[in-house]
């Protein structure tokens, strides 16, 4: 049993982090995570909703720094033409939740 294995058995027969040290509660709570998005990757999954909500927050910082005065206003893409934008804003999330779920065996 690797280290990630051991401590998501610990997590799953411990419901609450109360009474751990901060390093353990945070390591408790990012397995939790990594073994939740692993689990499936397609629309309406938990990975996928991360995955949303992070390209959206990309893409609104990117517009925002391209356009100050557009606070939350009609968000376009304009500037990057036919979606690329989004596309971009998709690729990036993707890429930093595959690195999150890949590094499972690597200290928290």
């Amino acid at each position: 049993m690797d280290a990630f294995e051991r401590v998501l058995n610990q997590s799953q027969q411990r419901d609450d982090v109360f009474g751990m040290s901060n390093e353990q509660a945070m390591n408790v709570v990012i397995t939790r995570l990594v073994a939740e998005l692993q689990k499936d990757k397609e629309p309406g999954s938990y990975y996928y909703v991360w995955q949303a909500n992070i390209a959206m927050s990309f893409y609104d910082s990117v517009r925002q720094q391209l356009d100050p005065k557009n606070k939350g206003g009609n968000l376009y893409d304009d500037s990057f033409g036919d979606g690329a934008l989004h596309q971009a804003a998709n690729n990036a999330a993707k890429n930093f939740l595959d690195l999150l779920i890949s590094q499972s065996d690597s200290k928290i």
